[in-house]
């Protein structure tokens, strides 16, 4: 091997480790997050790797999966839906507390129908800001609710069970004043959104 291409396959694997690296800490947070107890959660929803394939998952058959359902969270899954709600999540492990907003997941609630507008009927995904970092696409709140509410898409990204939202879960048989949502299952994080008939 001459010294020229020695020279490039190592920059190469520098750039690359680099970049993987701006990732796996972002903004002084770890992808696991900042609390032992939520690090394979946490470890979980700021996934940065683009999935190679996805598979069609009904709304109705995410909308009735309960907390203890077996499924694959490895699984890159597309979902066609309703866009009812677009707001900023929160402070919480994954983002390590932090107060800035662009720290914040992007929290978008998907219907199966133009005329229900309840979230509690409704399915969560979440874009991080990792993934909207890596893919340099600019979906903040303002941006995404400009593009996608009350509109029909597909979100595609991967299969996310978050079990604390198992008690406000319709699917877990949530007290009727408990229910926010349909499923804990989740799409998070969010790698694509397209608009759909």
């Amino acid at each position: 091997m001459n010294r020229t291409l020695s020279l490039l396959i190592c920059l190469n694997f520098i750039l690359s480790y680099l970049g993987t690296s701006a990732q796996a800490i972002y903004h002084d947070c770890p992808y696991y997050g900042d609390n032992p107890h939520y690090y394979a959660a946490d470890s979980l929803k700021n996934r940065y790797e683009i999935p190679t394939h996805y598979t069609r998952i009904s709304f109705e058959k995410m909308a009735t999966m309960k907390h203890d359902d077996n499924a694959d969270e490895r699984r890159a899954v597309k979902l066609k839906g309703y866009v009812i709600t677009v707001k900023y999540g929160g402070s919480e492990t994954c983002n390590c507390h932090s107060k800035d907003k662009n720290d914040y997941d992007v929290h978008i609630v998907l219907s199966n129908s133009e005329n229900n507008l309840d979230e509690k009927d409704g399915i969560v995904v979440e874009l991080t800001p990792r993934l909207r970092n890596e893919l340099n696409n600019g979906w903040d709140k303002n941006t995404v609710k400009k593009l996608f509410y009350h509109q029909w898409v597909t979100v595609s990204g991967y299969l996310f069970n978050d079990k604390q939202h198992k008690g406000m879960s319709a699917a877990d048989d949530a007290a009727p004043a408990n229910t926010h949502r349909a499923s804990c299952w989740e799409i998070h994080p969010v790698t694509y959104i397209e608009l759909t008939e």
